[in-house]
């Protein structure tokens, strides 16, 4: 991923690589496409908008469920 973080530490995502292995036979090419782009639309959307509290250089939260999105 290469992105950007400015003064007011806003975030801007300026390109994504992405590496799959989605077997043998694709049977429609733009639709695998598009999972892997929504794979990657809700990946990035989880990592902005939730927190993980780090406390003594351990997560707080042991699972999704116990994560939040932050304000």
């Amino acid at each position: 991923m290469e992105l950007r973080v400015d003064a007011n530490s806003k975030i801007k995502v300026n390109k994504v690589w992405v590496a799959g292995d989605v077997g043998s036979q694709i049977i429609n090419p733009s639709g695998a496409e598009n999972q892997v782009r929504g794979g990657v639309i809700e990946g990035l959307s989880h990592v902005m908008s939730y927190e993980i509290t780090i406390d003594g250089g351990r997560a707080l939260q042991s699972n999704f469920t116990n994560i939040r999105p932050s304000a």
